[in-house]
């Protein structure tokens, strides 16, 4: 969930009451807006797609994780970049829900 929101300023589970966002992440229910996720590789979209799934045993671990290949061998690599222009937003919006 954190590398979630730290790559795109909010959260994957959302709804409009506590209900409404504890029933879709207990249904796992999540998915990566085209607008917010562009600049994102497909890598770590496969990395979080695998630590949020809903089953324990079909979930990483945090072995697998540190394995996998975003981690060793594309998050080092990364170059400074800007940020999406609404990042800043989305996490003050999240952040105004806590």
């Amino acid at each position: 969930v954190i590398m979630y929101v730290m790559l795109c300023g909010y959260p994957p589970f959302y709804g409009e009451t506590d209900a409404e966002v504890l029933a879709k992440v207990r249904m796992g229910t999540f998915k990566f807006s085209p607008s917010d996720w562009k600049m994102i590789s497909q890598d770590a979209k496969d990395l979080i797609t695998n630590l949020l799934k809903m089953n324990p045993r079909d979930r990483y671990t945090a072995e697998q994780a540190l394995n996998h290949i975003w981690v060793k061998e594309k998050a080092p690599k990364a170059e400074h970049c800007a940020l999406q222009a609404g990042m800043f937003d989305n996490l003050r919006g999240f952040r105004s829900q806590n």
